[in-house]
């Protein structure tokens, strides 16, 4: 699967969270606490998600980090039995580190739009403009560009970098 995606940096999600509702296109879907365990993989990232009420699952992508919109390829396999599969992959690659997480999920159209909150990073805004059936790559960057558009004055700065990068970076000093 593809998508193109952009990440920015915010000081405050007041804002956002009224122009999220104040848009009629953007629907609210749910807010959950979400845990991502990254595993040692030189040539694409490796995460297993643990969300409550959801059944866990890896994620496999690849995607540039810049600081404008990008393609990501990514995978999702659910997980039957975690704490194996955990297990195996830690034995396996090494555990890298881990990213935990409170995000609201809305939806525009093909584009999910995430508001997080970050532990030890604070709050993030980001959009992931799924490639799709009817939406092909043309209709996703022309949706993702739409909400760009629409956000533009609440946010600080885009973020080329994962989060797990950013949570490397920021131990080390």
């Amino acid at each position: 699967m593809k998508n193109i995606e952009i990440k920015y940096f915010l000081s405050s999600p007041r804002s956002i969270k009224l122009k999220l509702k104040e848009h009629p296109e953007i629907s609210f879907q749910h807010q959950a606490y979400q845990k991502d365990v990254y595993f040692r993989i030189p040539d694409y990232r490796l995460k297993i998600r643990i969300e409550e009420n959801q059944q866990p699952h890896i994620i496999k992508y690849l995607r540039p980090d810049k600081d404008e919109p990008r393609i990501s390829d990514y995978q999702i396999v659910k997980i039957d039995n975690l704490s194996k599969t955990l297990r195996e992959f830690q034995q396996k690659f090494g555990i890298l580190g881990q990213v935990e997480k409170w995000r609201e999920l809305y939806i525009f159209r093909n584009v999910r739009i995430h508001l997080d909150n970050v532990t030890q990073l604070g709050w993030f805004l980001e959009f992931e403009s799924v490639i799709i059936g009817q939406y092909d790559e043309t209709a996703a960057q022309k949706n993702l560009q739409m909400m760009i558009d629409y956000f533009a004055p609440f946010v600080n700065g885009t973020c080329a970098k994962s989060y797990i990068d950013l949570i490397l970076e920021s131990n080390k000093y």
